[in-house]
């Protein structure tokens, strides 16, 4: 069958065909991430989904640290602020004290699922773009220890000094910004793409002090007491620089946002208006995802933790989201602005709620209200 336009701001480019059922299969698309806006670009302008929401929270891809790494090194002689990029800077810094060792790494990640660095090429099962690395540096340093761990230059002289790093996915970022920023790790990247592989990711992530890949909002690595991984703050992105493929900067923030089915405020303006006020804040997704890490923890399947954690946050902020709804009027009134009531003007019907006026038919009448 065709997709539907939400569906077409959300598939990869192959599975596009620009061609639509009328009316469409499905009328929104919600907390759309980077992916989908940039298919939103690619329609044409008579088939784009329109935009009604953009959320006061962001989705960020990067660079995290444990808290309990972070309190040692603001706790320790120097009170490095591990958080901060510029505290990483090997000719100021010794950093990897406030880490496990890379060996430790290695010990607790099971090397079938770490990808070989003679795998990384481009018509290989990973990619981590050495030619862009190698044109970006002018550094040809990419052999690995053992084909699996990748030492920046900021600590091949002394691989003590390197600090334990792994990563899913971006390893072509990490490299380049190990080496601009003077970072001394010791990178491996671990598969993913599947729950196991994912499941084995997180769990080495938890049973060590390393750097290591994360992305935001998520639920798989808050821990018991609710704590979330700390965000390493990298220089402000730069996407001219990214989209030369040179990575000297931090990802970008996205924040996730609402379309809809260009049409649907003229077929069906209540539920467009839902879709134009609903909004949710950073505190609000990590509320939900430490409520989701919790109904999990206590064994409740993924979908059940997330209805649960859904309806939780539901209860709980009533005076939110009953600010997305629009007018519910009685019958013999009628809403124009969605925002209140009015009597129902002469010469027309007012059924009742979430319905549209009619108006008298020829030969009939009826009085205001």
């Amino acid at each position: 069958s065709s997709p539907s336009i939400s569906s077409l701001a959300l598939s990869p480019p192959l599975s596009v065909t620009h061609t639509l059922p009328s009316p469409p299969q499905v009328h929104a698309s919600l907390e759309t991430w980077q992916f989908g806006r940039d298919m939103e670009a690619t329609l044409p302008v008579d088939l784009r989904p329109s935009l009604v929401q953009v959320y006061d929270y962001s989705t960020y891809s990067g660079i995290y640290v444990w808290e309990a790494s972070l309190k040692a090194a603001a706790d320790g002689p120097d009170h490095l602020a591990l958080d901060f990029y510029k505290s990483y800077d090997a000719s100021d810094h010794e950093p990897h004290i406030y880490f496990d060792t890379w060996e430790k790494m290695l010990q607790v990640v099971p090397r079938a699922f770490i990808v070989g660095c003679s795998m990384m090429v481009a018509n290989g099962p990973a990619n981590r773009h050495a030619d862009d690395y190698i044109k970006a540096t002018n550094n040809t340093q990419l052999d690995c220890y053992e084909d699996i761990v990748w030492f920046s230059p900021a600590c091949r002289q002394n691989t003590s000094k390197c600090i334990p790093s792994l990563v899913q996915y971006n390893y072509n970022m990490w490299i380049q910004q190990a080496f601009f920023l003077n970072i001394p790790i010791a990178l491996i990247w671990v598969a993913g793409g599947t729950p196991l592989y994912d499941s084995v990711y997180y769990g080495s992530v938890q049973q060590g002090r390393f750097l290591f890949g994360w992305y935001q909002p998520d639920d798989s690595l808050i821990d018991a007491s609710g704590k979330l991984p700390v965000r390493v703050q990298l220089p402000a992105n730069d996407p001219l620089e990214q989209s030369q493929a040179i990575y000297r900067t931090g990802g970008a923030d996205f924040f996730p946002r609402n379309y809809i089915w260009s049409q649907l405020q003229s077929v069906d303006r209540f539920s467009w208006y839902i879709m134009t006020r609903m909004t949710f804040f950073s505190r609000d997704m990590d509320a939900m995802m430490i409520r989701s890490r919790q109904l999990k923890n206590q064994k409740l399947s993924v979908d059940d933790a997330v209805r649960q954690s859904a309806c939780d946050w539901i209860l709980e902020n009533e005076d939110r989201w009953k600010t997305w709804l629009p007018a519910v009027c009685n019958a013999g009134n009628y809403t124009a602005t969605l925002v209140g009531c009015v009597p129902c003007p002469a010469g027309s019907y007012c059924p009742g709620p979430l319905q549209e006026l009619v108006t008298c038919p020829i030969g009939s009448y009826c009085p205001p209200a």
